[in-house]
């Protein structure tokens, strides 16, 4: 009859290496635990209106927030040249009419004075724009008379063109629109017997 001797020596062995092959494991699920969390900690965590978004779609939202930052900054460089170029007129007009308002000192030039003080007065500038429109209806009224259809001829294309054809036409049609009768008569006078002539000539 055989017996069944267990040794002693062997079960102990494999007990221990049982032991060591547990503890290995066990270390090795702890390092893996580890690396997940120290992860975790690492990756900050998305917003709220990434999340569940793929990673084509984060990219896709940045190009265009990019986009629009680029167009935000276009659009405050052009409102900065303006509000510069603003602001140059506005010192350039105020530096001209500190210049051009300084009265003339009365002791050294009192003509100069006196007429920059009336020049300046608004019952003065008020009774000059009230003659201009008196000078303005009267030369209208006259024109009315001597050539009725004065409206037409000025609006005329080839009534135009000849005026800008001469220097001194060109005179002539500024001083007209400055109310001056004559110079005005001079103009469509000229032009309705250069019309004439054509007419005939045909």
């Amino acid at each position: 009859m055989s017996s069944k001797i267990v040794d002693p020596e062997v079960t102990e062995e494999e007990a221990v290496e049982e032991q060591v092959n547990e503890s290995l494991e066990a270390l090795a699920i702890e390092d893996e635990v580890e690396e997940e969390v120290i992860q975790a900690q690492d990756e900050p965590e998305l917003p709220k209106k990434f999340q569940g978004k793929s990673s084509n779609e984060i990219a896709e939202a940045y190009e265009n927030l990019e986009k629009e930052l680029g167009r935000k900054g276009q659009e405050i460089g052009e409102l900065r040249k303006l509000t510069d170029s603003y602001l140059q007129t506005q010192i350039s007009s105020q530096a001209e009419t500190t210049t051009t308002s300084e009265p003339a000192d009365f002791y050294d030039n009192p003509e100069q004075a006196v007429r920059q003080i009336i020049d300046n007065h608004p019952r003065f500038k008020e009774m000059k724009e009230q003659n201009e429109k008196q000078s303005a209806s009267l030369t209208a009224q006259q024109l009315e008379k001597a050539h009725p259809d004065f409206q037409e001829v000025i609006s005329d294309g080839g009534f135009q063109e000849w005026v800008n054809g001469s220097k001194i036409r060109q005179r002539l049609y500024k001083e007209a629109d400055s109310y001056d009768f004559d110079a005005a008569d001079e103009l469509l006078t000229n032009w309705k017997e250069r019309q004439m002539i054509s007419k005939t000539q045909k």
